[in-house]
């Protein structure tokens, strides 16, 4: 079966490097910054530190479906789909964020 390619296992993977490059940090490109993105960018920062180079690019919005909406003071969710309680990664994601 083919192997899943959750933001953390790509975060996790060795990333490719060139040769003659080994001393240099991994460069990374994220396509999309909805929540599947930005969590791929989380990841790869948390496992590679603070001088890896992660490029995220984004036609729209960051965060994707994800929106709030201001209506006479009260924020209120506004985006396309739930997140599931009983979705493991999210509970870890939301954990991991102090959320």
């Amino acid at each position: 079966p083919p192997s899943s390619l959750s933001p953390y296992r790509l975060a996790t993977a060795a990333p490719p490097r060139a040769p003659g490059k080994a001393d240099a940090p991994p460069g990374w490109t994220v396509i999309g910054a909805g929540i599947g993105g930005t969590s791929a960018a989380y990841f790869l920062r948390q496992t590679f530190g603070k001088d890896v180079q992660i490029d995220v690019f984004e036609k729209g919005t960051v965060g994707g479906r994800l929106a709030t909406i201001n209506v006479e003071g009260k924020d209120y969710e506004a985006g396309g789909s739930i997140i599931h309680p009983l979705n493991l990664h999210m509970k870890h994601f939301v954990k991991e964020l102090g959320m």
